[in-house]
């Protein structure tokens, strides 16, 4: 089942639907608990790019991924799981610095109900942050439609 090959008959794969047949073979696969995936496969699976991926593991937002003899990258369900939680708290509007202070909370032994805590700060300064600017955005609405009757004017 793998990728479809380039040959001379055949067209050559789009790099979509390339990445999207790696998708689905990796959520195939996450129903296996102990399987290891390629950086690439991971990637797939969740819609980054593998250099996003590295960087990730570089801010210390993984953990320590395993390695193959020849020094390659191999990703379980678990990492899988990490970027996916990653991405759910980079839609919520927390930055990678607050991802990095909940992974080092849910490390040091922390209870669930004290990052609970930490999340629903945080979450409670991005709402402060976005009301702010949906103010902000108003007043420059404003500012645009008062322009813009002053240049009809000029008319």
């Amino acid at each position: 089942m793998g990728l479809k090959r380039e040959t001379a008959d055949t067209e050559p794969a789009s790099p979509a639907s390339a990445d999207a047949e790696t998708g689905k073979k990796v959520r195939r696969r996450r129903r296996n608990a102990g399987y290891n995936l390629s950086i690439g496969e991971v990637a797939a699976a969740v819609g980054l790019t593998t250099r996003t991926v590295r960087y990730y593991e570089d801010m210390g937002l993984l953990g320590n991924i395993k390695r193959d003899k020849n020094g390659r990258r191999i990703y379980s369900g678990e990492e899988v799981k990490r970027l996916e939680l990653i991405l759910r708290m980079k839609l919520l509007g927390l930055s990678l610095q607050e991802m990095q202070m909940f992974k080092s909370v849910r490390s040091l032994g922390r209870d669930k109900g004290q990052t609970a805590s930490l999340l629903l700060d945080a979450l409670d300064r991005h709402i402060a942050s976005i009301d702010k600017k949906v103010e902000q955005l108003a007043s420059l609405k404003k500012d645009i439609e008062d322009h813009k009757l002053k240049v009809r004017g000029k008319n």
